[in-house]
């Protein structure tokens, strides 16, 4: 006989018993549920978050607002795809790739070295 797996389902059915009789109790448990202060970005009620705690209510509703937005948003991309394509790559001339990465070795190096790098254009002859 497993004592444990008794203890729990009597314990369930106690609780069970306990909540059908006490509708108060339920709307209680609701009430403190959906009002908990969770972090505003995770939805996590981890008491140690520095986040900024909302109710989780509300956070359930933000959430949902911001998928049903990224939905739209990949909706209308999917939709237009190729002309999405066509502007990615229209960024990508040799140009700005060239200057993306000076501008990108000129922050690392000032950053990470403390030296300091120039870059001067010629004119093609």
């Amino acid at each position: 006989m497993d004592v444990k797996a008794v203890i729990e389902t009597t314990l369930k059915a106690e609780i069970v018993k306990a909540l059908n009789a006490a509708p108060d109790a339920i709307e209680k448990l609701v009430n403190a549920a959906i009002s908990a202060p969770v972090d505003k970005l995770t939805g996590s009620n981890d008491r140690g978050s520095w986040g900024e705690k909302v109710p989780y209510l509300d956070f359930l509703i933000g959430d949902e607002i911001r998928r049903a937005a990224r939905d739209a948003v990949q909706e209308v991309f999917a939709a237009n795809i190729d002309m999405v394509k066509a502007a990615v790559k229209a960024k990508f001339s040799t140009d700005s790739i060239v200057d993306a990465f000076a501008i990108a070795l000129v922050e690392t190096g000032r950053k990470d070295w403390n030296i300091k790098v120039q870059f001067e254009a010629e004119k093609s002859r």
